[in-house]
């Protein structure tokens, strides 16, 4: 089983990042609970692949999409009595004609053992996100405070640190906040935006008005720079942001 297959591996974790190779039968996969059950015998007949207990992995997402027969599969690690998701982990999986032809792992089994009570409320963890993050004096629209088992990068390896994940919104400057506030000192650990900015400057080839023909590239001011969802105009210098 597996025979012919090739894998890339997480340089932290020593999980198959990636994996991908000859067809390995799943028996029928006709409904999702067949699909769910035919990765899982896989799965357990090949636990150095995950290297967590079973019962951490909880069906996340599934897609089918009939013309090509192919199955899109997603498990998401949660531990602890009340199921806390571990952040960004997951099993993924592609099916197709009833043979499982790619997967990947992103699990965590030393969280396994890393406790899941907060000492700290969800409303702190929001006021903390909010004061200590880029736009503490900004109107934010809070959508969603979530535990979550956040993987630390350190000199170590890895950390396992129980989380609030506090997700919010501004309207000036465009933010979609996700903040993790450490769920037992209230530390900030780290905050990123979603929304995605893109910058540069725009330059043009022209004609350097001589008589020997020459060209010259120079910024161009007060271009118009168009992206799907949004519009701008450069500055005098040819500089733009989206």
């Amino acid at each position: 089983e597996g025979a012919g297959w090739n894998a890339r591996f997480d340089q932290q974790t020593g999980r198959p990042h990636r994996a991908w190779g000859p067809g390995i039968d799943l028996g029928s996969t006709k409904t999702i609970e067949e699909v769910e059950l035919g990765l899982r015998r896989f799965l357990e007949r090949n636990p150095g692949l995950t290297s967590i207990p079973m019962e951490q992995l909880v069906l996340h997402n599934a897609g089918y999409v009939e013309r090509s027969d192919t199955w899109y599969v997603e498990f998401q690690q949660r531990v602890g009595p009340s199921l806390v998701p571990v952040w960004r982990s997951h099993v993924t999986a592609r099916i197709r004609f009833g043979k499982l032809i790619l997967f990947g792992v992103n699990t965590y089994p030393d969280a396994t053992g890393v406790g899941t009570t907060p000492e700290i409320a969800p409303e702190t963890a929001v006021e903390v996100a909010i004061d200590l993050g880029p736009e503490p004096f900004n109107n934010h629209d809070v959508e969603s405070v979530d535990l979550v088992l956040l993987p630390e990068e350190t000199v170590n390896g890895i950390r396992n640190r129980l989380s609030w994940e506090v997700r919010s919104r501004t309207k000036d400057p465009v933010g979609i906040w996700i903040s993790h506030i450490d769920a037992q000192n209230a530390d900030l650990i780290n905050v990123y935006n979603e929304v995605r900015y893109a910058s540069g400057t725009v330059h043009g080839t022209h004609d350097a008005r001589t008589v020997n023909g020459d060209l010259d590239t120079s910024p161009l001011p007060f271009a118009r720079i168009e992206s799907d969802g949004d519009r701008t105009n450069s500055n005098e210098y040819g500089e733009w942001e989206l």
